[in-house]
């Protein structure tokens, strides 16, 4: 069955927050990228909901996107505390390039474990650069 695009968009959105991976991978083409309320892509609402399974999803295909307000899914994940989520996050290169050199993801982490694995892959990233 296809779904209307906007059908599909909406489909793919509350998959994610419903950490319903399968959804994701069938509409992934279509739809990664697509930006919601106040330009928010997909990966942020598994990110609040605290889906791992989903951000490893879409991490390859959303990965340095930025909200309205300039939040990264990295910024967010520290916020919001979740440790899982950020060492997924961290890992990636695409999320540390969205580092932001007035105020880092570690300025709002809620926890010393998201702290912790932040410093841990900044520490990897400049011993290899």
């Amino acid at each position: 069955m296809e779904l209307p695009p906007d059908d599909a968009k909406v489909a793919f959105r509350i998959a994610a927050q419903c950490n319903n991976v399968p959804v994701l991978h069938g509409l992934m083409r279509l739809c990664a990228g697509t930006r919601y309320h106040r330009g928010r892509p997909a990966i942020t609402y598994a990110i609040c909901e605290g889906h791992a399974e989903a951000v490893e999803a879409l991490l390859p295909h959303e990965a340095g996107l930025l909200d309205d307000d300039g939040w990264s899914s990295l910024r967010l994940a520290c916020a919001v505390g979740l440790p899982a989520i950020v060492e997924l996050l961290a890992a990636d290169n695409a999320e540390l390039a969205t580092l932001d050199l007035a105020r880092s993801p570690a300025d709002y982490c809620q926890n010393e474990a998201c702290r912790a694995l932040l410093a841990a892959a900044w520490s990897h990233v400049a011993n290899s650069v």
